[in-house]
């Protein structure tokens, strides 16, 4: 005859496992508590660092190629003309800093997090 506690307990298993592939992910609200190393604070026992953590180009330094055009008067003669300025690879500073605060999305079932942007 089988065990009742452990059928009831493989059916609660089914029933977590059930509800947990209908929510792909978590979404969590941080704050950086360190930019060199890298941390985030999730709650007060759970600070993120390291291989935990996968950035978007939204919380990095990154370049970009730009091109630039617009209009410069000449005020000698009065008139304008339009310039384009060749393309230019420009970098943006957009790197992590302590105190800001940021969101992150848990992988399921893993231990790896998305930080996908700050919170403003």
């Amino acid at each position: 005859m089988p065990d009742m506690t452990s059928f009831m307990k493989q059916i609660q298993q089914i029933s977590s496992d059930t509800m947990a592939s209908k929510q792909p992910a978590d979404f969590y609200f941080g704050t950086v508590i360190s930019d060199s190393p890298l941390q985030i604070r999730l709650t007060q026992k759970l600070i993120l660092s390291g291989n935990q953590l996968v950035l978007t180009r939204n919380v990095t330094d990154h370049q970009v190629k730009v091109s630039i055009s617009g209009w410069e008067t000449e005020t000698k003669n009065g008139h304008q003309h339009g310039i384009e300025i060749a393309s230019q690879v420009l970098t943006v500073h957009n790197a992590l800093q302590a105190g800001e605060k940021v969101v992150v999305i848990k992988e399921q079932g893993g231990q790896r997090y998305l930080v996908v942007d700050r919170v403003v």
